[in-house]
């Protein structure tokens, strides 16, 4: 009896294919999002917030009808000033947090199409063999169970455990087995 597996060999490779173009599209939004950012900041009156606009927009009406007045304090005019500046001063902080949004989706768009598309091309560790099941962990980042020694929570005089022993060598390949027929 022969068996198959579930899933035909096109369906990795196409979703992680997939995954590496989802990781693009989300790169040009973080990319965009940035120089969004860059832009409010540099030149906050064009920031797009509807609160900003408003507030413009009502400081301008504000000021032309008071220049039309022939006594203005100058009071009032250091509140307009003073309100175009706070105004200015929050689409700068918008255009930095989203400078910040920016740059943080476009890292992990970048992070995971890189991982995608490695597993995509089945390089494992630079080195060009295809990887053709679960990565296996390298020996050095094996598990190795500590030492016994004693608990620093345990009451005086307990008991130990006794010392686990050292880890041994992998058990050598077993043969082949022969052909299903």
């Amino acid at each position: 009896m022969v068996t198959t597996s579930a899933a035909p060999n096109w369906v990795r490779p196409v979703y992680l294919y997939l995954v590496c173009l989802v990781g693009n599209l989300v790169m040009i939004y973080g990319a965009v999002t940035f120089v969004q950012g860059v832009v409010n900041t540099a030149a906050p009156k064009t920031d797009a917030s509807p609160i900003t606009q408003i507030g413009n927009a009502v400081i301008d009406v504000v000021a032309d009808v008071a220049g039309g007045l022939p006594d203005v304090p100058p009071e009032f005019e250091r509140g307009v000033a003073t309100a175009r500046h706070a105004l200015d001063k929050q689409a700068r902080n918008r255009g930095v947090t989203r400078m910040v949004t920016g740059g943080t989706v476009f890292v992990v768009g970048l992070a995971a199409f890189l991982l995608a598309w490695r597993r995509a091309e089945g390089l494992s560790g630079g080195g060009g063999a295809p990887v053709v099941g679960p990565v296996a962990w390298p020996a050095s980042a094996q598990y190795v169970a500590p030492s016994a020694a004693p608990s620093p929570w345990a009451p005086p005089g307990a008991p130990q455990a006794p010392p686990s022993p050292p880890p041994s060598a992998p058990a050598p390949p077993a043969a082949p087995s022969p052909p299903l027929t």
